[in-house]
């Protein structure tokens, strides 16, 4: 799992790697979504999540907004060159504490 940290007021790329769950030589034709949890398991929609790219064995999201001092579970689910629907999963930390 992919681990990243921001400040609220940013807009990052964050990448998903997709190779461990991918047949060999197989290739990331589309990021199809990305979901969005607090560590509870409950459900938010306190981040924007767009621009969705594919190259590779990876995807990329840009990702904003979201609470000062929360974490939050990436589900990114992407389909593959040969038709597999594939999840992987990510983490993002947010603070604005300086560090």
């Amino acid at each position: 799992m992919s681990t990243l940290s921001k400040r609220t007021g940013e807009s990052i790329l964050f990448d998903f790697e997709f190779s461990t769950r991918m047949a060999e030589g197989d290739t990331l034709a589309s990021l199809d979504s990305v979901t969005q949890t607090l560590e509870d398991g409950s459900v938010t929609t306190d981040l924007t999540i767009d621009g969705f790219v594919a190259s590779g064995t990876r995807g990329q999201a840009r990702i904003a907004g979201g609470t000062d001092q929360v974490c939050y579970y990436l589900v990114a689910e992407g389909t593959t060159a040969r038709g597999d629907t594939i999840q992987v999963t990510g983490r993002l930390e947010l603070s604005d504490t300086v560090k």
